[in-house]
């Protein structure tokens, strides 16, 4: 399955040190677009996604194709850049797309791509689990390293709460 990831993907992932084990799960194809390639602005995280990029682990695609441009500007009126590319790009494409985000993004996303090809941070971490390219253990670490350092703003909590969800399971 052909997956377009949203930048809060990639960030997350990386703040979690579980990059590189989702992109081994082998039933996925993770693709962005270059939109979201520039959303990634911290020089760290921006170094990670490019050596995944460099490797082959991360594709790198664009909206160029006509259906794919009308869809974009579109979605660009109600959404950022990033998201409206990913989800132009996926809808014309029939891959899924992973966001973090809630709200109009979901919305837009559920509507456009439908429930089937709409995944969140947590289904790509199970995935990962599944296969075995990531443990349990190793989402505990991540859980205990996020605890003390988790950031004082209102997606933290439900960040937290996703990646419980997805131990617990």
């Amino acid at each position: 399955m052909d997956i377009l990831l949203d930048a809060n993907v990639i960030i997350d992932l990386i703040e979690w040190a579980c990059l590189g084990r989702v992109l081994e799960a082998g039933a996925f194809r993770f693709w962005i677009v270059e939109n979201v390639r520039e959303e990634v602005t911290d020089l760290r995280q921006r170094a990670i996604l490019e050596e995944q990029l460099q490797r082959g682990a991360i594709h790198q695609t664009r909206v160029d194709d006509i259906k794919e441009l009308e869809t974009y500007v579109e979605l660009r009126t109600v959404l950022a850049d990033g998201e409206a590319a990913s989800i132009a790009a996926a809808v014309h494409r029939g891959w899924a797309f992973a966001t973090y985000e809630k709200g109009r993004t979901e919305r837009e996303a559920l509507r456009r791509v439908g429930p089937s090809r709409y995944l969140r941070t947590p289904h790509l971490l199970a995935a990962a689990i599944q296969e075995g390219t990531m443990t349990l253990e190793d989402l505990d670490m991540a859980l205990a390293t996020l605890l003390p350092g988790l950031p004082k703003d209102e997606k933290a909590p439900q960040r937290l709460a996703h990646l419980k969800t997805v131990r617990a399971a």
